[in-house]
């Protein structure tokens, strides 16, 4: 995943990459790029590669999204099929343990409304199947069911799976959706890697690793150990040195590492 293309000087040597949704438009629901160049330029990635905008984000970022009202997201989703965009996840509206319940329900039907609002424009989506309790994601297989439209979902374990009961709690919940729903669905991960395995039986995976992107910026390169695990070590730059080899080493060594634990899945830089 790539958050700006600062301190690179080439493009990024990726078929697909993952964005920031919320780096794409402003509060009157412009677009902050004119032409699908202008994005390559500002990110430094290929013309040509597939671009995924990611919903996951803080909550007030999130919150941006539903800001703009229907009107307002309609105008922007309206610019990402112009610029190319192959996919978006759909913004993941939080839910909360020390709120009223019906905040949570609140949240999955903005959710709801959101998915239908980009796939009825013609923009492919993944649906942000947000949840914390059992009910709630039979609530999300019943929807499903009765939407034939749903191709992909989203889901993020950087904030509901702290804990590894906790993560192993929601993996079995997706996987329970994916035996339900009557389809083989498409899953957008991020975070959750311990569970990445058991959820592959059930879904075509797509993770989106911000690692190779965040580790450069603070200078450190990947390398793989004997144990097969993917670490982290310094590398010291010159004070205008670009970016470029070192962020290049970690997606080299990142799809290398997946190629060889994850042999089924598709990593999006």
């Amino acid at each position: 995943m790539l958050f700006h293309g600062s301190a690179l000087a080439a493009p990024v040597p990726a078929s697909a990459v993952a964005i920031p949704l919320y780096r794409f438009f402003n509060r009157y629901a412009d677009c902050r790029f004119g032409t699908r160049e202008s994005v390559a330029q500002t990110f430094k990635i290929d013309p040509a590669a597939d671009i995924l905008l990611s919903g996951v984000a803080q909550d007030k970022e999130v919150e941006g999204w539903w800001r703009l009202e229907r009107r307002g997201r309609l105008k922007a989703v309206a610019n990402f099929r112009r610029l190319g965009v192959s996919m978006i996840t759909v913004p993941n509206f939080s839910l909360m343990v020390d709120r009223p319940r019906w905040d949570d329900l609140h949240a999955m039907r903005r959710i709801a409304i959101c998915y239908h609002e980009i796939v009825s424009e013609g923009q492919p989506a993944a649906l942000h199947v947000n949840g914390r309790t059992e009910c709630d994601f039979a609530r999300w297989t019943e929807y499903i069911v009765a939407h034939p439209e749903v191709t992909h979902i989203a889901y993020e374990f950087t904030t509901c799976g702290k804990t590894p009961n906790r993560m192993m709690q929601h993996a079995a919940w997706l996987i329970e959706l994916a035996q339900n729903v009557g389809r083989r669905l498409g899953l957008v991960l991020r975070g959750g890697l311990p569970v990445v395995r058991l959820l592959a039986d059930y879904y075509d995976i797509i993770f989106i690793d911000t690692s190779p992107f965040e580790k450069a910026q603070h200078r450190e390169v990947a390398w793989v150990d004997n144990e097969g695990q993917r670490r982290w070590m310094k590398r010291m730059t010159t004070a205008d040195e670009k970016l470029d080899a070192l962020l290049a080493d970690n997606i080299r060594v990142s799809r290398h590492w997946f190629d060889t634990l994850l042999p089924k899945f598709k990593l999006a830089a």
